[in-house]
């Protein structure tokens, strides 16, 4: 694609867009939009983040009753 500026005649090349979602060319300001409107979603508090490891004999218990294993450790 070529793109001109109309105050100094200059022409330049640019690529056509790539669709791709971290493209800043194509989806800059399509992020951006998310981005604000995720950051309008925030409650005013602090937040963190909490890991919970379980040993590795109850990873197929867990994996098959996530459901009943999340209940319990929250």
């Amino acid at each position: 694609m070529l793109v001109g500026c109309l105050a100094c005649d200059h022409q330049t090349l640019v690529p056509h867009s790539c669709g791709h979602r971290n493209c800043p060319h194509c989806q800059a300001y399509e992020g951006q939009q998310w981005l604000e409107q995720q950051l309008s979603k925030e409650l005013p508090t602090g937040y963190f983040l909490i890991t919970f490891t379980l040993p590795a004999q109850f990873k197929s218990l867990a994996w098959h009753n996530q459901r009943v294993i999340y209940s319990c450790m929250m």
